[in-house]
């Protein structure tokens, strides 16, 4: 699914280590009427409840906040951070965790300085 995965465009993506690719290519636009024809079999789940809405669905739908952050910028940036060249910070100096009582320092390992 994730191969078709753009609502705004026809563009196949390629997958790569259990990850999406979208190559930098100029393909064709999706359009109301596609949308509601589902003439892209594979890119729908099912008939949206948006079909029944006198709109243009693929200009006034909404991108998403978890596809968008939650799933995209986010993820990228916590493997970064606790996966990849810039974890050591956080080894010796603890993480910020959040609870619902707050925020709360908790020392991992080492502190610094000892």
């Amino acid at each position: 699914m994730a191969h078709l995965g753009c609502p705004k465009c026809t563009v196949e993506g390629d997958n790569l280590s259990h990850r999406a690719y979208f190559p930098p290519v100029i393909s064709t636009l999706r359009t109301d009427e596609s949308v509601r024809l589902q003439t892209d079999y594979d890119h729908h789940l099912g008939v949206s409840p948006m079909t029944t809405l006198p709109i243009d669905i693929v200009s006034t739908a909404p991108l998403d906040y978890m596809h968008l952050l939650c799933l995209g910028v986010t993820k990228k940036l916590l493997d970064l951070w606790f996966r990849g060249p810039y974890q050591k910070p956080f080894e010796s100096t603890g993480v910020l965790l959040t609870t619902g009582r707050g925020r709360q320092s908790h020392s991992h390992g080492q502190t610094m300085g000892k």
